[in-house]
């Protein structure tokens, strides 16, 4: 009986350059001796062959939405710029609710960035034009990058942020980095300091001129991820989140959406944890649905996948194995699943947390071999016949533009997945190696300066099966029709992929 071993080294991307490329200068012996031993074929996983606009970097949810989607996902991104530029945001049903009958304060919080991943700071610009028609001056709250586009990138990108919040008639109220607002492995202790700027509780940094905010906090080394959460003068004197007021969040990625959302609009069913400075009756509107957030409106609900590679292996009742770190625990699971979270029958999870650390540059390795061995542990009691994992370093470490520690990621990575080709040999698995993106390829810009975005280079993927043949080139939605291959199993019609296997 066939069985597939999928290992996504999240972040590898394929480049001959070797300078400033992390994964060339790491060892690699295992990867390179499966690359000249086994097929190899070479992926795009940006733009529109993943979704997304065309030269848009790819990004780890996207990835994994068409890696298990076996088809190219129209992302929310894709799909609200469309809507902006026929006009139709403004007309949105949920967006008219806004502003229909509203009597409290109004707040909008966004990611400020160009980079495509999380947000769009021109969505925030659209809202605006729709605000002002409304006749309504909201309070903005933005939130700095840092990591998928330039670490400074923010000062630059405030002149035109500020010129439009100061047109539309809003209030710029707050600045925080991500670090903070926008924490996914359950570091509430980084949240609160931006709930305590949202509810203006305490002794809290405040700004006059958020320029020179920002800038004075890079004359201390801080970068735009990691600004420290503060209040504007104006937004201390005459502004605040009170219960019964109105919230919309524009960024589109759910995962580091939801914990700020969840101290806005608690719900037992995402999270346990409860703040005292939550207030009460907030209404939360969300770009896209926040899966498991109690939101009142989502201005682009999801659109639902028919047949993931996961459903498909389950209709047929096989058994699966998804296998990650909890900051990419995520990817396997519900943006694998076609962005629901659904755990099916003969489906086990193992999920290690990642290290406690402000940024993986501290621990390269986060808990790389800590994970091995619950995979070993699973795969060597349990019969599988799909194994999904995700070997996170490579992205993770390359956000923090340390080309060393990113160096010493990649190096972990090929020494597990050494491991991880001999357990598939004993237990009799086609191991499949690929990335969903690139990130440690590039560490550093053309001006000189730390790379912490993702890349636009393919990524590789190989079929550790001597008998088979690739494809030359392919795209992340050809992956599961390929898998469905291997394992003999029909592929389904809403899989608009084509498998990478070449008759022979």
């Amino acid at each position: 009986m066939a069985k597939v071993f999928l290992t996504i080294l999240d972040g590898w991307g394929v480049r001959e350059e070797q300078e400033w490329n992390a994964i060339a200068h790491a060892d690699t012996k295992n990867f390179d001796y499966l690359n000249k031993e086994y097929p190899l074929t070479s992926l795009t996983a940006c733009g529109e062959a993943v979704g997304l606009p065309d030269g848009q970097m790819g990004n780890s949810e996207v990835g994994h939405l068409n890696i298990g989607a076996g088809r190219v996902v129209e992302t929310g991104l894709y799909r609200i710029n469309q809507a902006i530029k026929l006009g139709e945001f403004e007309h949105l049903e949920n967006v008219q609710k806004v502003f229909e009958g509203l009597k409290s304060n109004l707040h909008v919080m966004i990611l400020a960035s160009r980079g495509g991943v999380h947000s769009h700071i021109s969505h925030l610009y659209a809202f605006l034009e729709v605000a002002k028609a409304s006749g309504v001056k909201p309070f903005v709250h933005l939130f700095g990058d840092g990591r998928d586009v330039a670490p400074k990138q923010f000062l630059t990108d405030l002149e035109e942020i500020e010129e439009k919040i100061k047109e539309s008639g809003a209030v710029l109220a707050s600045i925080s980095g991500r670090y903070y607002a926008m924490d996914r492995d359950k570091n509430w202790d980084r949240l609160e300091k931006v709930l305590k700027v949202l509810v203006k509780d305490g002794e809290l940094v405040s700004f006059k001129d958020a320029r020179e905010y920002v800038n004075s906090e890079y004359e201390k080394g801080t970068t735009d991820e990691f600004i420290i959460p503060a209040i504007s003068e104006e937004y201390l004197s005459s502004g605040e989140l009170n219960g019964g007021d109105v919230v919309v969040f524009l960024n589109f990625r759910p995962d580091r959406a939801k914990q700020i959302s969840h101290l806005l609009v608690p719900s037992e069913k995402l999270y346990s944890y409860k703040s005292e400075l939550t207030p009460k009756n907030l209404s939360l509107y969300t770009m896209v649905d926040y899966e498991g957030v109690s939101a009142t409106g989502v201005f682009f609900p999801a659109i639902k996948l028919e047949n993931t590679l996961g459903e498909v292996i389950n209709s047929v009742g096989k058994a699966q194995l998804r296998a990650a770190e909890s900051e990419k625990y995520p990817h396997v699971t519900y943006f694998f699943d076609g962005g629901v979270e659904k755990k099916f029958e003969r489906t086990d999870r193992v999920i290690v947390p990642s290290p406690k650390v402000g940024t993986y540059d501290k621990a390269p390795e986060m808990s790389i071999h800590q994970l091995y061995e619950e995979i070993e542990s699973k795969v060597k009691t349990t019969d599988y016949d799909l194994v999904v994992v995700n070997l996170a370093n490579p992205d993770m470490v390359g956000h923090s533009g340390d080309f060393e520690a990113t160096v010493k990621a990649c190096s972990a990575v090929d020494l597990v997945l050494g491991k991880i080709y001999q357990l598939t040999k004993e237990k009799g698995y086609t191991l499949v190696v690929m990335a969903d993106h690139g990130n440690a390829d590039i560490m550093r810009d053309e001006k000189g300066e730390p790379h912490t975005a993702h890349t636009l280079s393919p990524v590789p993927f190989i079929v550790c099966n001597k008998e088979v043949v690739l494809k030359n080139g392919g795209k992340l939605g050809d992956v599961s029709p390929t898998i469905l291959e291997l394992l003999s199993i029909e592929k389904p019609a809403e899989m608009t992929g084509e498998s990478l296997l070449l008759a022979n």
